[in-house]
C-alpha cells in the first residue's frame, strides 16, 4: 500500500484549505447575490404595486372627469333651453306689450270720439231744451 509522505500530505492539506476557502467565498458571493436579487425583486414588486395604484387612480380620475364633463354638457344644454324659453317669453311679452299699446291707443281714440259725441249730444239736448222752453 502506498502512503503519502509528510510533505505530500501537507501540500494536499494546503490545497484543500485553499479550496475550502475558495468554496466558502464562492458560497458567500452566491448567497449575497441571491439576497441582492431577492431585495431588488421585492422592490420591483412594490414599485409595480405603486404603478398599478397610480394607473388605477389616474383611470378613476379620468372617469370622474368624463362624468363631470357629461354633467356639465347636460347642464349647458339645459341652460341653453332655458335661455331659449326666456327669449321666447320676452319676445312674446314684447309683442303683447306692443299689441296692448295699440289697444290702449285705439281705446283712447274711441273714448275721445265718444266724449266728442257725448258733448255734441249734450249741446243738441241743450238746444232742444231751450227750444222747448
Amino acid at each position: 500500500m502506498y502512503l503519502p509522505r509528510k510533505e505530500e500530505v501537507k501540500a494536499i492539506a494546503e490545497k484543500n484549505k485553499t479550496l475550502i476557502i475558495a468554496c466558502i467565498l464562492l458560497l458567500i458571493v452566491a448567497a449575497g447575490g441571491w439576497l441582492v436579487c431577492r431585495h431588488y425583486s421585492k422592490q420591483a414588486v412594490r414599485e409595480n404595486r405603486n404603478v398599478e395604484r397610480t394607473v388605477q387612480s389616474i383611470t378613476d380620475d379620468n372617469k370622474r372627469a368624463r362624468d363631470n364633463i357629461s354633467t356639465a354638457t347636460e347642464q349647458i344644454r339645459q341652460a341653453e333651453q332655458q335661455l331659449d324659453d326666456v327669449t321666447d317669453t320676452i319676445s312674446s311679452g314684447q309683442r303683447t306689450a306692443a299689441e296692448n299699446q295699440e289697444l290702449i291707443a285705439d281705446s283712447q281714440r274711441l273714448i275721445d270720439a265718444s266724449q266728442q259725441r257725448l258733448a255734441e249730444a249734450e249741446r243738441i239736448l241743450a238746444d232742444v231744451d231751450q227750444s222747448n222752453q
